[in-house]
């Protein structure tokens, strides 16, 4: 493998992205840049960037794209000189893309790959509409209302169960239209590139270690 990857990790809403980013940084020096967590930490902050974007969250809408564009350069500027980063949300459009592969030419750091994780529309709405997140004192986890493990252990923290506004089924099907509409045209732009690595031996919708260890394959073919 290369030392440094710089990754872009696609797939529609639900595909369990940031957690496999969280996993890949277990096996690799990656600086993770999950747009929707770090877009939903201004929200809950109440920046004067998060107080504009949470109407649009909460309809399950993407944020502008100049601020999106204008924050990922804050954040690709942050990431170590050792590391490599991991993209999870980010390009959502071909604008943006365009406007990432010139953030990147100017830090020279170009990609090395870009995963594309796959998983059909009723697995995301399982998935989605029985997501929940455990909210405690030292923190928070995402779990599935049917894992009772994770249930018994949230109740054992002293945590409470909230359900994210954008989980809705009215609101997930708008954002799976979105998706296929302005984000899988991406993964064209990126194959013509020769960055597109599709996974499609590999359910997404699998256990998270299985889906890891795909990515994992993919990175070191490339």
């Amino acid at each position: 493998m290369q030392q440094r990857q710089h990754l872009i990790l696609m797939g529609p809403p639900g595909a369990g992205k940031t957690t496999i980013g969280d996993l890949l940084k277990q096996h690799e020096p990656l600086t993770s840049i999950a747009t929707g967590r770090f877009l939903r930490r201004e929200v809950a902050q109440g920046t004067t960037m998060g107080q504009m974007i949470k109407p649009l969250l909460e309809q399950g809408q993407f944020a502008p794209d100049d601020l999106v564009d204008r924050l990922m350069r804050q954040w690709l500027n942050e990431v170590p000189a050792d590391q490599g980063f991991l993209l999870d949300g980010y390009p959502r459009n071909l604008t943006q893309a365009l406007a990432l592969e010139a953030m990147l030419a100017e830090i020279n750091r170009p990609l090395t790959r870009v995963i594309s994780l796959e998983l059909n529309e009723s697995q995301v709405l399982e998935r989605l509409t029985g997501r929940r997140i455990c909210r405690w004192e030292g923190g928070a986890f995402t779990l599935h209302i049917r894992d009772q493990a994770a249930i018994e252990r949230c109740a054992s923290l002293g945590g409470t169960l909230s359900k994210r506004d954008d989980d809705e089924p009215a609101i997930i099907t708008e954002r799976l239209a979105v998706y296929a509409s302005a984000t899988k045209p991406i993964l064209d732009f990126y194959a013509a590139r020769g960055l597109l690595s599709k996974i499609e031996i590999v359910d997404a919708n699998g256990p998270p270690e299985a889906v890891v260890a795909a990515v994992l394959a993919a990175i070191k073919q490339a």
